[in-house]
């Protein structure tokens, strides 16, 4: 599946499920798992162009985007979303997640990972931005439990805030991950270990 657009809010409450005969078909659901607005389930590979996600809630996983499968998203903002739980701006539960020349900015979540909650996955930052992202306990640009993080080609995880917990700006917890291509982290705060990263 490939989508282009500009933008999309809360709202939307659409399935699509493309593809063509003697294919595996790809589905793509807004509004579905754990009150996320955009699912992409295991087994499905989804490319996100040029949209603005934004205003979602959700009261258990990833505001606005759940991924289990396959996904790309390349010229996208992901802004302004919260979640009661973890992962406020996006969620990625054993899928391979990567953001191209994007933004994730001013999301929140009441428990860990703000921006990104990373479970078992492969997540890769390329050239993509990380700020102004708080969360009320760990991990407040991304929290990583058992999986992978790459960050390249002048990637940045800036101005995140862990209100209460550590890794302002990451935690990653039995994990790995690797920073390379001029990225950086800076100006992260943290109220207990990890202004910056935290690695445990």
């Amino acid at each position: 599946i490939r989508v282009l657009g500009r933008s999309t809010t809360g709202e939307s409450s659409t399935s699509v499920t493309p593809g063509f005969q003697g294919k595996e078909m790809n589905t793509v659901t807004f509004g579905n798992a754990n009150g996320a607005k955009i699912y992409v389930p295991q087994g499905s590979a989804v490319s996100l162009e040029h949209i603005n996600f934004s205003g979602g809630s959700s009261v258990i996983q990833g505001s606005f985007i759940y991924n289990q499968g396959n996904l790309t998203l390349s010229h996208c903002f992901v802004a302004g979303n919260h979640s009661n739980n973890n992962g406020g701006g996006l969620s990625n539960l054993g899928g391979t997640l990567t953001l191209n020349d994007s933004y994730v900015y001013n999301n929140t979540a009441s428990n860990d990972g703000s921006g990104i909650y990373n479970w078992s996955g492969l997540l890769t930052l390329n050239h993509t931005t990380l700020i102004g992202n708080i969360t009320d306990h760990n991990g407040g640009g991304i929290y990583n439990l058992r999986g992978t993080v790459i960050l390249i080609n002048a990637s940045s995880i800036n101005g995140n805030i862990a209100k209460t917990g550590n890794g302002g700006g990451m935690e990653s917890r039995n994990g790995t991950l690797t920073i390379t291509g001029n990225s950086e982290v800076a100006d992260n705060v943290a109220l207990g270990d990890g202004g910056g990263i935290i690695v445990v």
